[in-house]
C-alpha cells in the first residue's frame, strides 16, 4: 500500500482539517474518507504532488483504516490514568458517582473479556492519593505505574507497559481529560496507536474543558465513544455466549437503567431467578 503524508493538506485558511496521521493508521483510508474536503482546497491545486499520489492511490488501492472497522477483545487494551482522589475532587464535567461507576463497569468487563489493562497514577504520595479502591479491586495485585509527569507517554515504564500489551487499539480513560488524557493521546497517535477515548470514563475541571479536550483529540485523530458502546463492541454478537452470562451480571450491577432492564427481562420474561441475594417475595395485598 502506498502511504502518503497528508499533513500538507492542513489548510487552516480554508477552514478545513485533515488529522495528522502515522504510517500504521493507513492514512489513505482516512484521507479517502475526507477526500471531498481535500480536493476542494484549490490552494494546493491538482498538480500538487500529494494530490496526484492520493488520486492515483484511490484508483488502485483497496483502502481500510481503523475508522472503518470495529475493534475486538483480541486487538485492544485499556488504559486507566490517574483515577485518584485529588484528581476526582476537581472534576466538574460529569457526576462523580457516575464517573466511578462507569470506570468500574469498563474495568470489570475488560477483565472478563481478557482485555489487557494498564493502571497508572501520578504523584500518589506527594499529592494525588491512591487509585480508587473500586478500580484496584478489579485488578488485585496488578502493578500501578507511578509517574511524575502529567503526560503518561513521557514515562518509560508506561510506554513499556503499552508496548507489552502488543495491541495497537488503545481505549483511554482518565483524569483530567484536558491534561492527563489529552497529552498521551496526541503523542500515542503520533507513535502509531489507534486511540479511543471513553469520554464518560474521563473527567475534566469544567464541561468546557472536557469538550475542548475531546475536540483537540479528535482533531489529532482520536475516536470518541462511551462506556456502554465500548464494552458492547467486545461482545458484538449475542449468539456468542462465551462471556454472555458474566456480562449480563456486570451490567445488572453497574449499567443503571440498562441493567434494570436486563434484570426485568431475565425475571419477568424468561422467569429466571432474581439476582438479589434476598429475593423479593410477593405476598397477597391487604384489602
Amino acid at each position: 500500500m502506498l502511504h502518503v503524508n497528508v499533513d500538507c493538506f492542513v489548510v487552516r485558511q480554508a477552514g478545513l482539517y485533515a488529522p495528522p496521521l502515522h504510517p500504521d493508521s493507513t492514512p489513505l483510508g482516512v484521507a479517502q474518507n475526507r477526500s471531498q474536503e481535500l480536493f476542494r482546497i484549490g490552494a494546493l491545486g491538482p498538480r500538487h504532488d500529494g494530490v496526484r499520489k492520493l488520486r492515483a492511490a484511490f484508483k488502485t488501492t483497496s483502502i481500510m483504516s481503523h475508522y472503518h472497522k470495529l475493534y475486538t477483545a483480541n486487538d485492544t487494551a485499556v488504559v486507566f490514568i490517574d483515577h485518584q482522589p485529588q484528581m476526582t475532587f476537581g472534576v466538574a464535567s460529569i457526576d462523580r458517582a457516575q464517573l466511578i461507576n462507569n470506570v468500574t463497569l469498563l474495568a470489570k468487563v475488560a477483565k472478563e473479556f481478557g482485555v489487557p489493562s494498564v493502571l497508572t497514577a501520578v504523584e500518589t504520595l506527594g499529592f494525588s492519593g491512591y487509585l480508587w479502591p473500586q478500580l484496584l479491586d478489579v485488578f488485585p495485585g496488578q502493578p500501578v505505574i507511578e509517574r511524575s509527569s502529567m503526560n503518561s507517554w513521557d514515562d518509560a515504564g508506561f510506554r513499556k507497559a503499552i508496548e507489552d500489551t502488543g495491541k495497537k487499539n488503545i481505549l483511554i480513560t482518565g483524569l483530567w481529560t484536558e491534561v492527563c488524557v489529552t497529552w498521551p493521546t496526541i503523542e500515542m497517535i503520533g507513535a502509531g496507536y489507534n486511540i479511543y477515548v471513553v469520554e464518560d470514563c474521563c473527567g475534566a475541571t469544567s464541561p468546557a474543558a472536557h469538550e475542548a479536550a475531546l475536540s483537540r483529540m479528535v482533531q489529532a485523530g482520536a475516536t470518541r465513544l462511551t462506556t456502554i458502546a465500548a464494552l458492547l463492541e467486545w461482545q458484538r454478537d449475542w449468539k456468542d455466549h462465551s462471556h454472555y452470562d458474566a456480562l449480563m451480571g456486570i451490567l445488572k450491577e453497574h449499567a443503571g437503567a440498562y441493567g434494570v432492564g436486563v434484570e426485568y427481562a431475565y425475571t419477568m420474561v424468561h422467569k429466571a431467578p432474581q439476582s438479589a441475594k434476598s429475593p423479593h417475595v410477593v405476598t397477597a395485598a391487604a384489602h
